[in-house]
């Protein structure tokens, strides 16, 4: 069975990543955990009283947003559920519950840019991706299920740690019946040209037996090719693997290609290297 933490601070694009992970799921033996980090304010005094009605406060809110998803969802009762309310930063939250429930994966909303860059993932997203080692599902607010037929791989073609990292995207691609697309973007000045072929050989190999095929994009910036490659082709998924200073890590960190997701409705799964 598989287990999937839903993180939620009850607002509409967390709504939405519940929606698609019920659709996403549908047909598997899933486990649900809908998670909701909270501070607690409090005198000394009132520390015991204070922590308890918080934590009866939010677990009764949890139970209240899962009646109304499984409302709107019905068939969505043949999973099973768990609600947890734990005090603290969402991303130290997570990364708590990923170490003791071993989950297959994190599905959370993000909200869109409402026309600011610098918000346009949001702090909760990039501590989640960069503190827990759990593939995290990431669904755009605007974005609407679409089973993932087109899954977009974005490759800078460097060497990875341990390739097997990519087995999420894989079983997703084989549960699905789907195409991998591997992109590589050709930034200017772009070096190494006898590595990134070597690194490339190695997907190709472990993609073997995974309908998959190879586009190069040329690009001022890696970003910008790949948002132009989303915005013509039909993707319904793209994957990229977070590592320090690599492709995915531009977009969490430098407000210049933040503007990637502006424009774009695509899930992104962060896989880990």
């Amino acid at each position: 069975m598989k287990t999937i933490l839903l993180p939620t601070d009850f607002s509409a694009n967390s709504k939405n990543a519940i929606r698609y992970a019920f659709e996403f799921c549908k047909g598997t033996a899933c486990r649900f955990m809908l998670v909701q980090a909270y501070h607690v304010n409090y005198y000394p005094s009132d520390i015991v009283e204070s922590i308890d009605d918080a934590l009866a406060t939010y677990k009764q809110q949890l139970q209240t947003l899962l009646d109304e998803m499984l409302a709107e969802f019905p068939e969505a009762k043949a999973f099973e559920f768990k609600v947890e309310a734990i005090p603290g930063f969402l991303s130290d939250v997570v990364n708590r519950l990923v170490e003791r429930e071993n989950p297959d994966m994190v599905i959370m909303g993000t909200k869109g840019a409402s026309g600011l860059p610098e918000v346009l993932l949001g702090s909760n997203a990039s501590g989640v991706i960069n503190k827990t080692k759990c593939p995290v599902l990431l669904v755009p607010e605007n974005a609407t299920y679409r089973t993932p037929r087109h899954i977009v791989f974005a490759s800078d073609q460097k060497a990875m740690h341990d390739i097997q990292h990519l087995n999420p995207m894989v079983a997703i691609a084989d549960q699905f019946n789907a195409t991998v697309h591997v992109v590589h973007v050709c930034e200017e000045h772009e070096t190494h040209l006898v590595e990134k072929a070597i690194e490339g050989l190695k997907l190709n190999e472990f993609l073997d037996g995974v309908d998959h095929d190879y586009h190069v994009v040329d690009a001022y910036r890696a970003v910008e090719g790949l948002d132009q490659y989303l915005e013509t082709h039909n993707a319904d998924l793209l994957t990229m693997v977070t590592r320090e200073n690599n492709f995915i890590q531009q977009i969490f960190h430098k407000s210049v290609t933040k503007q990637m997701a502006l424009h774009t409705k695509v899930p992104l799964l962060a896989l880990h290297d």
